[in-house]
């Protein structure tokens, strides 16, 4: 019997944990993502953090109140990204492609320009899709 509950909780938590990733994706240049998404402090602070991949055309979406240069490192990342800073016109305003995890050292990534967006995919993609500063993404399924 206890481990009939366990095993019930087990799955309620994997439930919840993977919940961000149901429905949610954006799509640009018709080539969709899904995404989860970070919207609070803890979320955007944990990020990718200790994963050890990133399936195909998946990706963690960073929402922001507000405008900013907000900026991203790589600790404690086990793989490469391209990272993808949109604005709230929701249009492409910095990338930052093939971004390899921190050594030693960690090189503090900011945006040429201010971003409410942040998307994180893998190391590749956005020159595999010719993504591009100025293409227009598609929020509208991530962002509630």
């Amino acid at each position: 019997m206890k481990a009939i509950i366990v095993f019930a909780i087990l799955v309620f938590m994997l439930s919840l944990a993977f919940a961000g990733l149901a429905g949610d994706k954006v799509c640009i240049k018709n080539i969709c993502i899904q995404v989860e998404t970070a919207s609070s402090p803890e979320t955007r602070a944990q990020g990718l953090m200790f994963r050890s991949s990133l399936g195909q055309n998946t990706g963690m979406l960073f929402i922001f109140e507000s405008e900013d240069k907000h900026a991203f490192w790589m600790k404690n990342m086990k793989l490469p990204l391209d990272i993808i800073w949109i604005n709230k016109d929701n249009a492409i305003v910095d990338i930052k492609e093939n971004v390899p995890p921190c050594g030693e050292y960690c090189e503090t990534l900011i945006p040429a320009q201010d971003a409410r967006y942040v998307l994180e995919v893998s190391s590749g993609f956005t020159e595999e899709h010719s993504i591009e500063i100025g293409d227009r993404v598609d929020l509208k399924d991530a962002v509630k």
